[in-house]
Order: structure tokens, then C-alpha cells, then sequence
């Protein structure tokens, strides 16, 4: 790291002592920083001013090709300027990094972070109340884990989330702990917990959704570029015929028209309206779907539905949940599957 140095309003006296308290502080927090992540060629320039009785630190980091990082800090005492301004410019360094390096690896170092804060808050409370909490809990979470794991294959289906992150035990274990802290005040009955579980949930669900969508511009530098379309044309050449052409395969007429006569088996009708009900699902808006799945398959009340979902008035939610329910029935009858709310329930119950 080479480091340039500018003073003003400094006395002769202080220059060389100030240079040097500068240089051991940026080597201390700073140096291994940018070593560890391959900076070495990095360049700062440190400009120490005094003015007015207080110091002003300023620090600008120019890190190749073109990226520069800037901290100011105003501060009474010189060491309490520059540790504020190190510490910003620490911070700055390592978000930079993070963004180049994949916005998912950064989502899960943020994920251990805050995992690791709300463990902490946790070793605060009783032994006692953290033994009651998951002896209470441990007969929802098979339950819990099923829930997660629907939610997380709509938002990855509609491309609200990333396919890999967050999985479903990132999710469980963040609304276990938030439970946990918050465990003096619930409602410890069987059926209420589960409801509170399943509002956490949400909540937690919809945080990684908003980042997401924060970020879904950011490009990674460090990741390989996606292959040229000219080349990728070029390549599938001729690919079409390979495919298609099943020279060995004799296409017979009845193998086109149905036979009317031949009735298929209850279980395969039953499975093919159940998996049309999850495909029409995962189109909704994820209101609508997030409604229909709570009354349907969860069998909460309307009243708990507004609660879990943050719904302003119990009537909206029977509103979205009457257009979800006359969506999903016109989108099966166009399919050929007549069915009314009572089919629909047995068949989308868990």
C-alpha cells in the first residue's frame, strides 16, 4: 500500500509525529485488509488539516482500475479523527470487496452477522425459558420446515429470490431465534405459536425479498461472462435436426387421437388437478397466493391470515382471497378440471 501524505495548519513540531501515528494506524487496520484481498497495489492519500481547535482526517483510497473510497472524519483529538476514519474506510473496503465478489456470498456473511447478534441477545435470557421454547417448538418445526420450503419454491419460481439462497434451514433458524428473544410475550398455546411462527416467517421472507430486489442489478467482477450470443448461435448450428429427427421411431395413427372409451385411474385425475392447482399457484401475485395458502393448506382463519400477512382490514383479506379462489377455479376449467370450493380445499390441503 503506498501512502501519500498531506498536512495543513500543522505545527513543525507535529509533522513528523503525526505522520507517523498516521502510518502505523493504517498499517495496523488497513494493510492486512487489503492484502488479504489482493489490493497490495492500492494507493491512499492522507490529508490531516487543523482548523478551528479540531483535526479533520481526510482519507481517499484510489483501489485499481478506477475505484476510489472516501472517509472524513472531524475530531477534537487527532487519534479519535483518524481511528473514526479508518474504521469508515475499513468498512467501505470490505463492502466494495463484497460486491464484486458476488452478492450472494455478501447476503450470507450478512446472514452470519446477524445470526451471531441475535445469539448473543439470546444468551441473555434463562435457561429455563430457552428450555421451554424449544421443547414447545420442536413438535411445529417438521410443520414449520414444510411451509418454508412451498414458500421459498414459489418466490425461487417467480424469480423473487436467487435459486440457492436463502435454503430453508437460513430461514427456520433466523425465526426460531427471533421467537426465542421475544418468548415472555407469546401466547404459548399449540395453535397460537405456530400462527406467530408462520407471521415471522413472512416477515423474514419479505426482508430477503426487498434486498433482492435492492440488488439484482449488481453484477459480479469476479464471475465468468456468459458466452457470447453470436458464438452461442454458431454452436447450436444444425442442433435442431438432431432433436427433432427420430428416424427409428414409426408414428402410428393411434398414437394421435384419444380413445373416448378408456377412462384414466381416480389417482392420476386426482394428481393431475393437484399439480395444475401448485402450477396455477406459483403464478399468482404472492398475496393471492400467500392467502389462499394459509386458508386452504394452513387452515388459518381469515382473522389470523390479515394478522400473519400485515393485511390492513380482515375484509381485504377475504376480498384477495375470493379473487385468488375465482382465479384458480376459471384457470382449471380452462385446463378441463371442474372444481368448487370444497374440491379445491380437499384438494389442496396438506
Amino acid at each position: 500500500m503506498d501512502i501519500q501524505f498531506t498536512a495543513r495548519n500543522l505545527q513543525k513540531g507535529q509533522l513528523k509525529s503525526v505522520r507517523k501515528t498516521v502510518k502505523k494506524t493504517l498499517n495496523d487496520h488497513l494493510d492486512s485488509l487489503l492484502e488479504n484481498y489482493h489490493l497490495n497495489q492500492s494507493k491512499i492519500h492522507v490529508t490531516v488539516e487543523y482548523f478551528k481547535d479540531k483535526y479533520r482526517i481526510t482519507l481517499r483510497l484510489h483501489i485499481p482500475p478506477r475505484k476510489i473510497l472516501l472517509a472524513k472524519e472531524t475530531d477534537e483529538k487527532l487519534a479519535n479523527a483518524l481511528n473514526q476514519a479508518v474504521k469508515e474506510l475499513v468498512r467501505q473496503v470490505k463492502k466494495h470487496q463484497a460486491k464484486i465478489s458476488g452478492r450472494e456470498n455478501w447476503k450470507r456473511k450478512s446472514r452470519r452477522n446477524r445470526i451471531k447478534q441475535l445469539k448473543t441477545k439470546l444468551s441473555n435470557f434463562s435457561k429455563e425459558s430457552h428450555k421451554e421454547s424449544e421443547q414447545q417448538l420442536q413438535p411445529l418445526l417438521s410443520r414449520l420446515e414444510q411451509y418454508i420450503r412451498r414458500e421459498l419454491s414459489y418466490l425461487r419460481a417467480n424469480g423473487d429470490l436467487p435459486a440457492s439462497y436463502p435454503t430453508m434451514e437460513d430461514i427456520r433458524d433466523e425465526v426460531i431465534l427471533r421467537l426465542q428473544l421475544k418468548w415472555d410475550e407469546l401466547e404459548n398455546r399449540d395453535e397460537k405459536l405456530y400462527q406467530t411462527l408462520i407471521k415471522t416467517v413472512h416477515e423474514v421472507l419479505a426482508e430477503e425479498t426487498r434486498e433482492t430486489s435492492l440488488h439484482e442489478k449488481d453484477i459480479s467482477l469476479e464471475a465468468e461472462l456468459p458466452e457470447d450470443p453470436v458464438s452461442q448461435a454458431e454452436s447450436m448450428v444444425e442442433e435442431e435436426t438432431g432433436e427433432f429427427y427420430q428416424p427409428f421411431e414409426a408414428l402410428h395413427i393411434e398414437d394421435i387421437i384419444p380413445d373416448n372409451n378408456v377412462s384414466l385411474p381416480d389417482e392420476l385425475v386426482e394428481k393431475n388437478a393437484k399439480d395444475s392447482c401448485y402450477q396455477i399457484m406459483a403464478t399468482l401475485p404472492n398475496q393471492w397466493r400467500q392467502v389462499i395458502s394459509l386458508v386452504y393448506q394452513e387452515q388459518f382463519p381469515v382473522e389470523q391470515v390479515s394478522e400473519s400477512l400485515a393485511i390492513d382490514s380482515i375484509s381485504r383479506t377475504q376480498r384477495l382471497l375470493e379473487h385468488a379462489e375465482a382465479f384458480l377455479l376459471e384457470s382449471l376449467k380452462d385446463r378441463g378440471i371442474a372444481l368448487d370450493k370444497e374440491l379445491l380445499l380437499k384438494l389442496l390441503r396438506v
